[in-house]
């Protein structure tokens, strides 16, 4: 259906412009200046340049408006006849034209006939009751017919479309002419039903112009112009009932905002979608994904208790070796080579680290904390101070501050305590930490507290702010504070 209610609508690039009457010679609109201009409203307007004057291009509804700001204009319609003293009547529209000059009106009763093609030039002014508009015909001429002039200007549509070096608002401009053009055709379908094959003919153009338009348009919107893509579809739904093509503009408004209020209810009504973790899907869609991931779940609870099961029998078969294999440790620290004895502290830190039994764990690190070896400290509580249970690591926390009360041990353990409580994930684990330092009520004690507030676990840091307001009466409240305190008051 032609939309008569867009009144500044840009029927075509690809109009043949009216010849003067009082000349007789035919203009060929096609071969005059067309250009797109800017209007103070901030739309974009077709102009023909004719006889040095810029006329706007509107559709034939500009006569029933009452908006004469811009006179300057042209458009198409059809001849209907010539009612005196002044006017011509057109066919299928409203509206009735003025004709001042006098040989311009006998030359249009003469020569035209009801249902010509005609383009018409002129201005707009108020009519007399001041509500509506009249048109003062300045030229005219008559069109081609119907077939062959939309033939000529679907192919130029076509070409135009070729051009690369077009704006954006351009390539719009260009893509809405060729939907109105569709619109123009469908009207005068509804005027050839008499004419079956004229009627076909014309069918098949109206259908070839609306495709060029909306494809053309699809390509020139944003690509994330949601809006934009799904007004496009209900185009395509309405003008070519081309439903895939509607659904994929609805899903492609979708995937750019997936709240949009309308694509939403096409999705929810019509195509028997849900949106579902951010994204719409067909119901049984969800209702595979859904199996899915019950399926997966399962499949990942029956591997967890597996895992759980195997490590408690490792457990189990560690906790019955444990004896074992702290009598070999101790028999391996047994011995005069001090490099050898380096290797079994190294050795019993390491298994105090891997060892899946904690109560391993903790005997190592009371073996190691009281060996009167540097060894002991480092690498020996500093790899138990890795173990993966939190009750091994806190006792080498204790160890390590208990040990730095050594001259020869205070740098090497504290300095290892930082580390690890830098590293430690669990605040409970920290705290244990944090208090044998504070406990130790030493400056070096709280340099180690300043120097582990780098940590990336700010539960671990809030831990080690606690014990530094102990250690010092401070109330400082976050790591930069703490370290400009300390650079001044060290």
């Amino acid at each position: 259906m032609y939309h008569t209610h867009r009144i500044l609508a840009l029927p075509l690039l690809l109009i043949t412009l009216a010849f003067a009457a009082q000349a007789g010679d035919a203009v060929n609109v096609d071969e005059l200046t067309h250009s797109i201009i800017a209007l103070p409203n901030g739309q974009r307007a077709e102009v023909i340049l004719y006889k040095g004057i810029n006329y706007r291009v509107v559709g034939v509804e500009v006569l029933v408006g009452n908006n004469a700001a811009d006179p300057d204009v042209c458009f198409e319609a059809k001849f209907d006849s010539v009612t005196l003293p002044d006017h011509i009547k057109l066919f299928g529209s409203p509206g009735e034209l003025i004709v001042e000059d006098r040989d311009t009106l006998k030359f249009a009763k003469s020569e035209f006939k009801r249902a010509d093609n005609v383009w018409f030039c002129g201005s707009l002014r108020k009519a007399k009751d001041g509500r509506s508009v009249e048109f003062v015909v300045a030229d005219l001429q008559r069109q081609l017919p119907d077939l062959e002039r939309y033939i000529k200007r679907i192919a130029r549509l076509e070409k135009k479309f070729t051009d690369e070096t077009q704006s954006r608002d351009e390539r719009m401009i260009v893509a809405e002419s060729s939907i109105d053009l569709g619109h123009r055709i469908d009207q005068d379908m509804k005027q050839a039903m008499s004419n079956f094959t004229d009627f076909d003919r014309l069918g098949a153009l109206r259908d070839k112009a609306y495709d060029i338009g909306l494809e053309n348009k699809e390509r020139a919107l944003r690509s994330d112009d949601a809006d934009g893509f799904f007004a496009l579809a209900e185009q395509w739904k309405e003008l070519r009932r081309k439903m895939p093509k509607y659904r994929l503009l609805v899903l492609k408004c979708l995937e750019l905002d997936p709240d949009h209020p309308r694509a939403s209810r096409v999705a929810l009504d019509t195509f028997n979608m849900d949106k579902y973790e951010g994204r719409w899907l067909r119901r049984e869609q969800i209702e595979d994904i859904r199996k899915s991931k019950q399926d997966d779940q399962a499949k990942l609870d029956q591997a967890t208790k597996a895992k759980a099961e195997r490590f408690k029998r490792e457990q189990e078969a560690a906790i019955a070796e444990r004896s074992s294999l702290l009598l070999k440790s101790e028999q391996a620290l047994c011995t005069n080579d001090p490099k050898a004895r380096d290797g079994a502290l190294k050795s019993l830190g390491e298994a105090a680290q891997n060892s899946i039994d904690p109560g391993f764990g903790e005997k190592a690190v009371e073996i190691l904390s009281n060996l009167d070896d540097r060894a002991a400290v480092y690498p020996g509580l500093d790899l138990a101070s890795k173990s993966q249970f939190p009750e091994v690591r806190r006792m080498a926390y204790e160890a390590l501050a208990w040990r730095s009360v050594v001259k020869e041990d205070q740098e090497t353990a504290l300095k290892t305590l930082s580390e690890a409580l830098k590293a430690e994930k669990d605040a409970t684990a920290a705290k244990v930490g944090v208090e044998a330092l504070v406990a130790l009520d030493s400056k070096p004690g709280i340099s180690t507290l300043i120097a582990s507030l780098n940590t990336n676990e700010t539960a671990v840091q809030n831990e080690i702010i606690v014990g530094l307001k102990a250690a010092t009466k401070q109330t400082l409240p976050n790591r930069e504070a703490w370290e400009s305190w300390w650079s001044k008051n060290k």
